[in-house]
């Protein structure tokens, strides 16, 4: 199974978010628990960039932090 929940605010030119999933392997069977905070913020009407940053932890291995840059352009 997997199974995810967020929550997300938006503000003028950014906005917060926070991400939470539960899975469990289909072959081990280990559980598996992450949380995510994400941030993103407007440079412009078309450029945009977000930051996430958030841990995974699973049953019976050490827990792994994970970081991410992203960058966005519309038109």
């Amino acid at each position: 199974y997997q199974a995810s929940v967020g929550v997300d605010r938006a503000f003028a030119r950014s906005g917060l978010g926070v991400d939470l999933t539960l899975s469990r392997d289909a072959i081990s069977g280990d559980d598996s628990t992450s949380v995510s905070v994400a941030w993103r913020y407007d440079l412009s009407t078309r450029v945009g960039v977000d930051v996430t940053l958030g841990i995974t932890e699973t049953d019976g291995l050490d827990a792994a932090a994970f970081a991410g840059l992203g960058f966005s352009f519309r038109n």
